[in-house]
């Protein structure tokens, strides 16, 4: 029985079904491409000129990421929804600070570096995981129109990877601003120059992706 049901799964593999993971054939139930397709052309102006079939599809685009920003503000409503986040942050920085000689004790989401001249106490919020930046970079890559959805998530993902890292470095970039110019500058540092360069990160990984799916895309030469 086994062997027979392997038999037929070769079979049709072997006349072209798809051997990626089963998972990606959900992508049409999950985001209805027909239907949204059917969508802009209902409400796509018929005659165009070239400026404004570009100035169409940045205003579409701009229409999806607006509609896939629902659930930032959606999650916004609740409290607290993060807070393993934040005790993981707080984990991980406290691990690595004490590797480095800096001693520091945490209590759930609080961090305390011991210093007899100067101790400096901090939470880590919910801001502070890095969840704004990802559903940011979620919302930019979703609204790009065309790819497939194995490349959207192979993007998201490593994306998302990327700024869980830069965010762990951000909050390590805090504590050694302190360490060395003290509260007032750390805490300026974080508040503007880490903020901000969170948001140019996730800019800059779409940007990136957007490349790397041209260069997927562009045709190869034979040599």
């Amino acid at each position: 029985m086994k062997r027979n049901l392997w038999e037929s799964f070769e079979s049709k593999k072997g006349k072209g079904a798809s051997t990626s993971m089963p998972f990606l054939h959900l992508s049409n139930k999950m985001f209805p491409k027909n239907l949204w397709e059917s969508f802009e052309k209902r409400i796509r102006p018929k005659k165009l000129t070239k400026k404004q079939e570009k100035q169409w599809d940045i205003l579409m685009f701009l229409f999806r990421l607006l509609i896939l920003s629902i659930p930032l503000y959606v999650i916004l409503s609740f409290e607290n929804i993060f807070y393993f986040a934040q005790v993981i942050n707080a984990t991980i920085t406290s691990f690595i600070l004490n590797g480095m000689g800096i001693y520091t004790l945490q209590g759930g989401a609080m961090l305390t570096i011991v210093d007899p001249n100067s101790p400096f106490r901090f939470i880590i919020t919910e801001d502070c995981t890095g969840w704004k930046s990802i559903m940011f970079l979620f919302a930019l890559i979703f609204a790009v129109k065309g790819p497939k959805f194995k490349h959207r998530i192979t993007g998201f993902l490593g994306g998302t990877l990327i700024i869980l890292v830069a965010n762990v470095a951000r909050i390590l970039g805090t504590v050694f601003a302190e360490r060395a110019w003290g509260v007032n500058t750390a805490l300026m540092v974080h508040d503007y120059l880490f903020r901000f360069g969170l948001i140019v990160l996730v800019l800059l990984l779409w940007t990136g992706w957007l490349w790397l799916l041209y260069l997927n895309k562009k045709p190869k030469h034979k040599s």
